[in-house]
């Protein structure tokens, strides 16, 4: 018992290496003022904004269903959550998070959701997190929660890959109802195109951890395929004795490993492996005898880089627009030239919200817009391209939330519109003014617009508690006409023409185009030339759509004749589920809320430690500012991500003292903290008569800042005025008092600014951009001991020679009116050069930085290389500060320069989900050009998932 206690604490001290690691997961907040209510049943809390009362119900009725549901895998039902509701915002998602345990859920349903209604989807799927977490709440895990709370639950679910936690709630998503992703063909297409296409297979190490030189899908389908092959050889208590192993031995090196070991005899390569094979024999059964696409009917040129051609449209008999994504480019509409198959740039795009719509003269796409403070505020803003001149574009602030626009004429679109309590419209756009002109009855929710020129007809792709259908708009009598459905299958991407309706749905493992004829009610379906097809157009006797190869979606331009036209009964799945709990949710019980008071909640204690650390020293980064010492650590975070803090006590040489408050629900956020050391106040000596205090150091210190977002689609943009006043009690000279006195404080001010390209997969740095920050520090009541400090800094990022190159450029400048003492540097010097006091100091430095190789090399299972990069740089900089020789003040002044490069080695260890990068750098310095070399290795814990999440809807 002795030894099991003494493990006990090591596991304990060794979670507070990494004190975020499970800690502080916060995603934003929502707008001052929100009201917010909350109803309860059995033990699931559900806290939501007051204008969401409606669509609480929905919620809290779902969660209650699939609360005992997918926890019998588990032997797990009826466990406490929290869970909080956020309607305004567009951006739809879902997660999970241990410490503070709580389940977040986003009310706008994406627009390429499947055949399920968004509350019920995120029931079932966050529900299974919710009991994957209290499965590891036990044994080993359990015990140790006394010693370090709900973190030590976030700990040991970093002991277990994601690819289990996401394929887990996948196949629940599929198992516990007729639809879930599982079913999707398009979920494991790029699997089935790698192997059905014979292309030279992939390592394990690279399925699972991703790569740079090659498209590989995230952990979702590559988990979901090993979990499900994994409850079909074994039986799903598989995965249970797994996570049980884990929950008894984290103490154990990749206990995962051995749990999943001891129950298959195989390990979780091994595993996977197998799984691929098992799911490559289904494949096969189906496999298109037309296994690759004529290169007649292409019109792209065959990629080198993996890149997706999506939503192409014929404009006229030379040219196509269509919407580019690719591991090496930002996303951006291009237009191609069908006779040389080139392809120009028309502008690049942020985060689009719904499919795009084209006439022959313009291009209509809505992009997530964010409020410029609050994350769980935004809205959507309308773009209108002009498709004959490059970046000629419009941008109308919708001020709303509107998705999927359909072209009405050249001067009127449709609109689908959300609303925060759940209500969905139809909406014309007109003279730069929206105007709603139908309002859907609840659990209808609409994907997709497509209007028809022929007949003047407005088609709705919708979700209903069914599955989905396909409902025309009669304008005149303002009510929906169901044209086709409902069906469990995941039909998507409409487009109407003539008297039909076409559009892509799962057929034999693969997506084909199917035309329903609204007339006739007959279905046909195109079979697919090669691994999958979808977003059709048709224009006159020609289909353009995007076809699926191992390089990505293609673009073919196809007369019906090329394709083989096939006559089809239903789209329909066969009832394959184990439990048919895909039902109406019409009657769903109403529960009766009350007010949920943020400012008695401002405080939840999730997580403590057996001892003293100073976690906050500055609230806007977290750091360890203090080796351990006996004592007690409280870690605090509410439910509605507005108030994190901690208080510590603790013993060293003396008592310990510390209490940090980060307050996010007013604009100014806003962080104080207050911190007793265990060793004497600093002196600032002046004079001979040097004095010596016991007063054991305090320093108290509170900082606002305003940040406001200015954009966030294909350049994101911030700025944030701060200040920050810091008070110890440090002595220091007074000439008034001739003598030494207590009290330091210092103002630190300053206004930070950035605005760069989003990133591509391949990018190191943006290509286009400038980061920049001001900064001014003194001691307002000490200016005879300490003057003033200002720093400029900024960077610039310009493109380099070749893609996913980037040029940067960068300035430090830093002056301090100096008295007595100097307030320490803001800017490092050149590399290859120490710090030094500084009174003016100003540097230019050049970087130019470029991927080397993409080795996705493996070592066994201890190392994976990812990708190997290069930056040259030269640094120039100068230096003066004053001095005192022979009784004479002089200012001494002396340049640095340096020269050299710096390699950047990408990796993961021990097939962990965490990324590392090596640092190796070795330059020249100096006139005389002396060496050196400095090894930095950091691991970016943010990649880790700290948070169990659906954000792949």
């Amino acid at each position: 018992m002795k030894k099991f206690f003494k493990i006990a604490f090591l596991v304990s001290l060794l979670s507070v290496s990494l004190p975020v690691f499970s800690q502080y997961y916060t995603t934003g907040t929502e707008a001052f003022g929100t009201r917010w209510r909350v109803k309860s049943f059995g033990k699931i809390n559900l806290i939501f904004p007051s204008d969401a009362e409606k669509i609480s119900d929905y919620y809290l009725n779902s969660l209650v269903k699939y609360d005992s549901l997918v926890g019998q895998d588990y032997g797990i039902t009826n466990r406490r959550i929290d869970v909080v509701l956020h309607n305004h915002t567009s951006a739809s998602n879902g997660f999970v998070a241990w410490a503070p345990r709580r389940m977040e859920l986003i009310t706008q349903n994406p627009t390429n959701s499947y055949a399920q209604l968004w509350h019920e989807q995120l029931a079932v799927h966050e529900s299974r997190h919710v009991k994957q977490m209290y499965a590891l709440n036990k044994g080993f895990v359990k015990f140790n929660s006394i010693f370090i709370g709900q973190q030590a639950v976030g700990l040991a679910a970093s002991f277990v890959p994601s690819w289990f936690l996401e394929g887990d709630a996948v196949y629940a998503e599929t198992h516990y109802s007729k639809a879930g992703r599982g079913r999707d063909a398009d979920f494991l297409q790029y699997y089935r195109a790698h192997f059905l296409s014979g292309k030279k297979n992939y390592s394990y190490d690279k399925w699972l951890l991703g790569s740079y030189k090659n498209y590989i899908p995230n952990y979702y389908p590559f988990g979901y395929m090993i979990v499900n092959y994994g409850n079909i050889k074994y039986g799903n208590k598989i995965w249970t004795k797994t996570i049980r192993h884990t929950a008894n031995f984290p103490f154990i090196p990749f206990t995962f490993y051995f749990g999943l070991k001891h129950q298959t005899g195989l390990s979780r390569k091994h595993m996977a492996l197998q799984a691929i094979n098992y799911q490559d024999s289904i494949w096969k059964t189906t496999v298109n005898t037309t296994p690759e696409i004529p290169d007649s009917l292409q019109a792209v040129r065959k990629p080198k880089v993996y890149t997706n051609y999506q939503y192409p449209f014929k404009l006229n008999d030379s040219t196509i627009i269509a919407y580019r994504t690719s591991l090496d480019k930002t996303p951006a509409f291009v237009l191609i030239n069908t006779s040389t198959r080139k392809t120009k740039k028309l502008c690049n795009t942020g985060l689009l919200q719904g499919s795009p719509a084209y006439s022959k003269q313009k291009t209509a796409w809505v992009e997530y817009k964010p409020h410029w403070r609050w994350d769980y505020l935004n809205s959507t803003e309308l773009h209108l391209l002009n498709n004959t001149r490059i970046r000629k574009q419009t941008i109308i602030n919708l001020h709303g939330r509107y998705y999927s626009p359909a072209f009405y004429n050249d001067s009127s679109i449709y609109l689908l519109g959300y609303t925060t309590n759940g209500n969905w419209t139809i909406n014309l756009f007109c003279n730069e003014t929206v105007k709603t002109i139908f309002t859907f009855d609840s659990f209808i929710e609409p994907l997709e617009l497509a209007y028809n020129q022929t007949n003047n007809k407005l088609y709705i792709l919708a979700t209903t508690a069914k599955g989905k259908c396909i409902f025309s708009f009669d304008s005149n009598a303002k009510n929906l006409i169901k044209e086709f459905g409902p069906t469990t299958n995941n039909i998507n991407s409409i487009f109407a023409f003539n008297d039909n309706i076409i559009f892509s749905a799962s057929i034999d493992n693969a997506e084909n185009l199917v035309v329903f004829n609204t007339n006739s009610g007959k279905l046909n379906y195109y079979n697919t030339l090669a691994f999958g097809s979808k977003y059709p157009s048709v224009q006159n006797d020609t289909i353009t759509f995007s076809e699926y190869t191992p390089k990505g979606y293609t673009i073919v331009l196809a007369n019906e004749k090329n394709l083989v036209k096939n006559n089809i009964e239903t789209l329909d799945f066969p009832n394959d589920s184990l439990n048919d709990h895909f039902t109406q949710t019409e009657n769903a019980k109403h529960y009766e809320s009350k007010p949920y008071r943020e400012l008695t909640h401002l405080f939840n204690f999730h997580s403590w430690m057996p001892f003293y650390v100073n976690v906050f020293d500055d609230l806007t980064q977290t750091s360890m500012t203090s080796t351990l010492r006996p004592g007690i650590t409280l870690l605090s975070q509410n439910l509605t991500g507005t108030t994190i803090s901690s208080i510590g006590y603790g013993y060293g040489n003396s008592n310990l003292f510390m209490a940090g408050i980060k307050y996010l629900g007013w604009w100014p956020v806003i962080y104080a903290n207050y911190s007793l050391f265990d060793y004497n106040a600093d002196v600032y000596d002046v004079t001979n008569d040097i004095i010596y205090t016991n007063e054991k150091r305090w320093e108290a210190k509170v900082e606002l800042a305003l940040p406001v977002t200015l954009s966030n689609n294909s350049f994101y943009t911030f700025l944030q005025p701060f200040t920050n006043i810091t008070l110890s009690n440090d002595y220091l000279y007074s000439s008034a008092a001739e003598g030494y006195r207590s009290g330091l404080t210092t103002v630190h001010s300053g206004v930070t600014f950035y605005s760069y390209q989003q990133l591509a997969t391949r990018d190191i740095f943006p290509r286009l951009g400038v980061v920049s920050k001001f900064e001014n520090e003194f001691a307002p009541t000490n200016r005879n001991n300490l003057g003033n400090l200002n720093a400029l800094y900024v960077k610039t990022f310009l493109p380099g020679m070749f893609t996913n190159h980037s040029l940067q450029f960068t300035l430090k400048y830093q002056h301090q009116y100096l008295k007595n003492f100097y307030f320490s540097n803001r800017y490092s010097f050149p590399r290859g050069y120490s710090d030094f006091p500084s009174q003016t100091f100003y540097s230019l430095s050049a970087d130019y930085c470029f991927p080397l190789i993409y080795p996705d090399l493996a070592i066994r299972s201890l190392i994976y290389l990812k990708r190997i990069s290069v930056d040259l740089f030269y640094d120039y900089g100068k230096n003066s500060y004053p001095m005192v020789e022979s009784d004479q003040l002089f200012t001494k002044s002396y340049t640095m320069n340096s020269f050299g490069y710096e390699l950047f080695i990408d990796f993961h260890l021990f097939r962990t989900r965490f990324p590392f990068r090596l640092t190796y750098r070795y330059g020249f310095a100096g006139n005389n050009f002396s060496s050196f070399s400095v090894v930095n290795l950091n691991m970016d814990i943010y990649s880790g998932n700290r948070a169990i999440n659906a954000n792949n809807f």
